[in-house]
């Protein structure tokens, strides 16, 4: 038994709260996206590519990160290479500051030198960006027609709307933050779709199959049987959640400053995933189907009004009355 499936907590009660939150943060995530924007990084705007050959050999490009960050250059692509070479690919790189980067090299590892430097294009050009929309969208249908075959239409435009709001607050949270935004970005939005999907399936079944077992005479109303199979589920999506981001957050704190980015957008993204989940699709469902469970409560009042109390009739039984003129009969002495 869950921990929540006994408690009283009505959820379906603030639907107006939970739906207000998430309108103001799809409409606060548009406004900052064309305002504030995001941070693009290399792979959407390109940038500068500088190689090194060091003057003494290392083991991995954890031995030079530590030494970029006074350029703000710690989180940028490293890549090692053979005879003691590294490449490093950032944004545009002034010249005091790529004198810079190479004294530093020189300090700690006995020399470097500078063996090319170039302009990179965009690794994700505009031509890419489109298909990746395109891609996107389809996904989305493909996710409305999955969900409208296995459940109803109603249900598919509940899950998207919880979906969008899941997307729109992943990029809210790196607008705010700044974080650049690169091809792991990518990723991270088909995990966070993936994950919402899947946990919302899970909740739409649970309704489904109390729809399906609720008696004819239940006085349950739809959204009472909702709030149920949320409470029932609820168990199962909090630890569910729980254990996940837990393991993303072991590895932000201990995988590296490379990784970091990725495993801050896979924790907001399964955290959100997780909450429009119980607290957008499930009420949106509700809402949707607001004509059909009012015709519903319209029509068990109109039952309980109609159906008089039953009376209980006590049947008395006739007792036998005793004429008192009626002669006794004596028995007779032998």
């Amino acid at each position: 038994m869950g921990y929540f499936e006994k408690s009283k907590v009505n959820i379906i009660k603030y639907t107006s709260l939970w739906l207000g939150a998430a309108v103001i943060v799809i409409v606060l995530s548009l406004l900052l996206f064309f305002t504030k924007g995001l941070n693009w990084g290399l792979d959407f705007v390109g940038g500068t590519l500088i190689e090194y050959r060091l003057g003494k050999p290392f083991d991995n490009v954890g031995e030079i990160r530590p030494l970029l960050t006074e350029f703000n250059l710690e989180k940028t692509f490293i890549q090692k290479t053979e005879e003691n070479g590294v490449i490093i690919r950032a944004k545009e790189l002034s010249n005091k500051t790529r004198e810079a980067i190479t004294k530093k090299l020189s300090e700690n590892f006995s020399g470097a030198e500078l063996v090319r430097q170039e302009f990179i294009g965009p690794v994700i050009g505009a031509e890419l960006k489109r298909a990746a929309i395109i891609a996107t969208v389809l996904g989305l249908i493909a996710q409305v027609i999955y969900i409208s075959v296995r459940f109803k239409p109603d249900m598919a435009l509940a899950a998207d709307i919880a979906l969008i709001h899941d997307i729109c607050l992943v990029i809210l949270a790196f607008i705010l933050t700044q974080k650049e935004i690169n091809t792991p970005f990518i990723a991270i939005l088909l995990t966070v779709v993936g994950y919402s999907i899947n946990d919302t399936v899970v909740i739409f079944d649970r309704i489904r199959e109390n729809l399906k077992l609720r008696p004819r005479d239940s006085r349950e109303t739809f959204p009472e049987l909702v709030n149920r199979s949320l409470l029932e589920t609820l168990t199962r999506s909090v630890n569910t959640v729980l254990t996940t981001i837990i393991a993303v957050l072991v590895v932000y704190f201990l995988g590296g400053s490379a990784i970091k980015d990725f495993a801050f957008g896979l924790a907001v993204g399964i955290a959100t995933g997780g909450y429009s989940s119980i607290f957008i699709a499930a009420p949106v469902l509700v809402l949707l189907r607001k004509r059909e469970w009012l015709e519903e409560e319209e029509k068990l009042k109109k039952e309980s009004i109609s159906t008089p109390p039953s009376v209980t009739k006590v049947i008395e039984t006739p007792q036998k009355q005793v004429n008192p003129k009626a002669p006794s009969v004596r028995r007779k002495r032998r």
